[in-house]
């Protein structure tokens, strides 16, 4: 009987465990690598998709300040010259030379106020608030008593000292009228008409306190920088009539127009005529700015039965300070001899200069506006 020898076999068991141990071994290295590689791609693609928006933000806001300092270059270029570089400009950038420049007049034709139609207006528009409004009276009664009592203590103070209506011709610029509120006293700021040098003119004199217009008249053929619709001698009462309506509209709140250059104009009996005729249809009253000693304003102003203002004298025909000064001081002597006087000037650097240092000139007369001579 054979014996048959058993082999022993090995722990198939732990065998695999050695096997399994193995072929772990060199996976979790490639799954690290793999981890690390998607996390790497996802922060790189956050990271361009940051840099791509920023790089649009930017692209984007450079458009912007493009846009704008594009928009501001064109508004420079549209605005007429400031005051600031008015030493670089002509003497007259806008108002006509003529020996009536230079001329003062030291008598002043009485200003002619149609009081009755005035108190009759006032009434009527009493009567009207006391229909719509019943109870306002009530209610405000104790407000306009009080209201009354200081108009006539203004009043009274400025019966008292003669008056002076200084009138700033030629404004056209936000930083003149910024300039002409520095002054720290009254005085009446006259806009020349909108256009495309000055397309502004009319809506920054909106928020201006009494402004009034600066009409533009027909100069002398000598003088060759006449603004864009100037009114002519040869216009017809149309043609003068639909200008003055659209004045009305471009400034709704202004009474008072003053003449821009106007030597011939004023002269002319026909054309005068037909500007007074027009100007009392769409209640403006005129005040000659007396570019021509023939003016014939006071004649038309009659016959409408209008009130005619008429300057005294110019200050700063000449930008010397002294010079202004002087003439400054001439207006105050006027309006001391003769209870109120008109003096005009224009937006340069020394007429601005002058009159905010000349409080002391000023202390004996009452700097008033047009309305209030």
């Amino acid at each position: 009987m054979s014996t048959k020898t058993t082999k022993k076999r090995p722990h198939t068991k732990s065998r695999n465990k050695k096997n399994i141990k193995k072929t772990k071994n060199p996976l979790i290295p490639f799954l690290f690598i793999f981890l690390f590689a998607l996390l790497a791609s996802t922060a790189s693609y956050f990271l361009l998709f940051k840099n791509s928006s920023n790089k649009n933000i930017n692209e984007a806001s450079a458009k912007i300040e493009s846009k704008i300092k594009k928009t501001q270059e064109l508004t420079k270029d549209n605005i007429i010259s400031s005051v600031k570089n008015d030493d670089k400009l002509p003497k007259y950038q806008f108002e006509e030379i003529t020996k009536e420049f230079n001329v003062d007049y030291e008598t002043h034709p009485k200003v002619e106020h149609n009081d009755d139609k005035k108190e009759e207006q006032l009434k009527e528009k009493t009567n009207i608030e006391k229909k719509v409004f019943p109870d306002k009276e009530i209610v405000t009664k104790t407000e306009k008593v009080y209201e009354n009592k200081q108009k006539e203590l203004e009043n009274t103070l400025l019966s008292s000292k003669p008056k002076l209506a200084i009138i700033i011709d030629d404004i056209t610029t936000s930083y003149q009228i910024k300039k002409a509120k520095e002054i720290g006293y009254t005085v009446n700021l006259a806009f020349l008409p909108p256009t495309k040098v000055h397309p502004n003119s009319a809506n920054i004199a909106q928020d201006v306190e009494n402004h009034m217009i600066h009409l533009p008249l027909e100069a002398s053929p000598n003088f060759t920088s006449q603004e864009k619709d100037v009114l002519n001698t040869r216009d017809s009462y149309e043609i003068i009539e639909k200008r003055i309506k659209h004045l009305r509209e471009l400034y709704p709140k202004v009474i008072y127009t003053n003449n821009h250059t106007g030597s011939v104009f004023t002269e002319n009996d026909n054309a005068m005529d037909n500007l007074y005729k027009a100007l009392k249809k769409y209640n403006f009253i005129f005040v000659d700015s007396r570019t021509s000693p023939n003016s014939v304003a006071k004649k038309y102003a009659e016959k409408y039965a209008m009130p005619f203002y008429v300057r005294n004298t110019f200050i700063d025909n000449n930008k010397d300070k002294t010079y202004i000064k002087n003439q400054l001081l001439k207006a105050v002597t006027l309006a001391k001899k003769n209870g109120f006087a008109i003096a005009i000037g224009h937006p340069y650097k020394e007429t601005f200069e002058v009159l905010k240092n000349s409080q002391e000139i000023l202390e004996e007369i009452q700097t008033v506006f047009v309305h209030q001579l």
